[in-house]
């Protein structure tokens, strides 16, 4: 509970701590027999905090890292392509990766690149928003919302709080500061 709870950071772990404080609220994790009000108890939050984190970024340096190697290596898309992007083949290059199967058969020679689709796009920041400060909403009710108003998933499937989750997860992953400002037609889907 406490390990989940610090993931975000040492900040915002300690920041609920004193505002439930604030409010009169005592906590005690008994699992863990800490106690957060006394000295020693607020010690041991800010080091499984921290660790929490290391571990949070940790995963995300390792992400990042498979990425990068796999844009070095000229790795081709796959069948599972990210919420809010489009796989089109590239103009610029052929590809070295292996191919599969069918792709072979089909006499595909050429490499994918992945573009922005910006309806989706408008759907991920939403996500983001809902599910950052001041909103906060769980993944659970960021599906409800999304389901209300008829957003459709992937391949047209229906939202669950796995799908937002994995979606919000690999978001956070795309360096989203480098995006032209101008948005460019929404690419054809394939």
């Amino acid at each position: 509970m406490i390990y989940q709870a610090a993931r975000s950071g040492v900040g915002d772990a300690m920041l609920t701590l004193h505002e439930c404080g604030k409010a009169g609220v005592k906590i005690h994790f008994c699992e863990q027999d800490i106690n957060p009000n006394t000295p020693m108890g607020k010690a041991m939050m800010q080091i499984i905090a921290i660790f929490a984190e290391l571990e949070t970024d940790l995963r995300l340096q390792r992400q990042l890292e498979t990425v990068e190697t796999m844009r070095s290596s000229n790795f081709k898309a796959g069948i599972n392509v990210p919420y809010g992007w489009e796989k089109v083949p590239s103009a610029s290059r052929k590809t070295t990766a292996p191919r599969a199967k069918h792709d072979l058969e089909a006499g595909a020679d050429t490499a994918f690149d992945l573009v922005p689709n910006w309806e989706e796009q408008d759907v991920l920041g939403e996500i983001l928003r809902r599910s950052e400060p001041p909103l906060q909403q769980s993944d659970a009710g960021i599906a409800k919302i999304l389901k209300r108003r008829r957003h459709p998933a992937k391949k047209g499937g229906k939202w669950y709080p796995a799908t937002v989750y994995s979606v919000r997860s690999y978001a956070r992953l795309a360096n989203r500061d480098n995006w032209p400002d101008a948005e460019p037609a929404t690419p054809s889907r394939p």
